[in-house]
């Protein structure tokens, strides 16, 4: 089943100026319950779940105690990735999923945090 949401959200440096622009993104979720990817990289599970649009697992993690990601998540939810330095929240407010930046904010996200860069997400 595919969710699309509709949100206009934009990225700013510092001084403003607007960046980018993401509108109705379609996603569909698949996530590895592995704690590495196929190459043997440590997966983020925060940013999986933002990058797939996948509430439900994200949740998952917090609530059930044996989820393999449960002891982790809270700490991974701030942490950006090494490839592009995103993090849960910027990969969410980017593809406009509006139900993953309201979940990632109530579980601690950091809407005030800025990138390497000097970008910060406009939720």
């Amino acid at each position: 089943m595919k969710d699309s949401y509709s949100l206009f959200v934009f990225w700013q440096d510092k001084s403003g100026s607007n960046l980018a622009l993401a509108d109705q993104q379609e996603k569909s979720p698949s996530i590895d319950s592995s704690k590495t990817d196929s190459s043997g990289r440590s997966i983020n599970i925060a940013i999986d779940c933002a990058v797939n649009g996948n509430v439900e697992r994200f949740v998952q993690c917090f609530d059930d105690e044996n989820d393999p990601f449960h002891d982790s998540v809270a700490s991974l939810i701030n942490k950006r990735s090494d490839e592009d330095n995103k993090s849960a929240l910027d990969w969410a407010a980017l593809i406009g999923n509006v139900a993953m930046v309201l979940e990632l904010i109530r579980r601690g996200a950091d809407i005030n945090a800025v990138s390497e860069k000097g970008y910060f997400h406009a939720v």
